[in-house]
């Protein structure tokens, strides 16, 4: 199915691999599976059979297969060219900056992350009030829908 999809498997026309190598990874990264897009690491018992664990409650082999004799892997430590995913997940960290905004047609606001509420998707991405810091805010916190990581010079 993926040579279908993509043609040669062993890597694209630069001789670049797909990442299915999943030796390194570790508790909490993140690696795509054809199956069911961004999927978070829970566990990893390095001398199963399938020693990488998902959130999705899927099982790979550590070069990517969900079934030991499957032709090629479908799981990456990075999608393969030949797909278009979403953006892979970020995990904030408190005071990191972010930018946040409530609507898809709302501008984006600078702010410092605080605390993420994944049971309230409306109201997920908390920061420190009115754009301050832990300190200046007095620890108050206010919720958004939408947050993504600040770059410098990234323009609101």
């Amino acid at each position: 199915m993926l040579a279908e999809m993509c043609g040669d498997t062993s890597g694209d026309q630069k001789g670049e691999t797909m990442n299915s190598d999943l030796s390194n990874v570790q508790v909490g990264d993140y690696i795509w599976t054809i199956k069911g897009g961004w999927c978070e690491v829970v566990a990893v018992r390095r001398n199963a059979s399938y020693p990488i664990i998902c959130s999705d409650s899927c099982v790979y082999t550590l070069d990517g297969k969900l079934f030991a004799d499957s032709a090629h892997p479908s799981a990456f430590t990075e999608p393969p060219a030949c797909f278009n995913p979403e953006p892979k997940p970020y995990r904030f960290k408190r005071g990191d900056r972010v930018l946040v905004r409530d609507y898809d047609y709302a501008t984006w606001r600078r702010r410092y992350f605080a605390e993420e509420n994944p049971d309230q998707p409306q109201e997920r991405f908390g920061t420190f009030a009115d754009g301050t810091d832990e300190w200046s805010s007095g620890g108050r916190v206010r919720y958004w829908k939408y947050c993504k990581p600040w770059k410098e010079g990234e323009e609101k």
